[in-house]
């Protein structure tokens, strides 16, 4: 089980990478070229992806670091962890929706 959890995290970072910097990048160049309707279709589309590959590698990195230090797998734990991502995911995207105009 945990090595599964090595390999998700260690995945996941590499997502969160390649998908923060692209998004790091059409922001910034949003931005500054204001004209290409591309770059800004890239930036707003990176954006929940982008968010989801944090919460993926920080809840893998959590949940490593617990059962390491509890030294057991519980399924109350996984449950736990499971409402608190879907939960976190819909308060981003609702927050996303509500204030995307800013």
């Amino acid at each position: 089980m945990n090595t599964n959890l090595k390999n998700i995290q260690k995945v996941s970072f590499l997502f969160f990478l390649a998908i923060g910097g692209i998004h790091l990048i059409t922001g910034s160049l949003t931005y500054s070229l204001s004209t290409n309707s591309t770059i800004e279709l890239i930036y707003k589309t990176t954006f929940i992806p982008f968010i989801i590959c944090a919460l993926i590698y920080a809840g893998s990195s959590l949940k490593i670091n617990i059962t390491a230090y509890e030294g057991s797998d519980s399924p109350k734990l996984n449950k736990i962890f499971l409402a608190a991502a879907v939960a976190i995911i819909l308060i981003v995207s609702i927050l996303f929706f509500l204030f995307k105009n800013l």
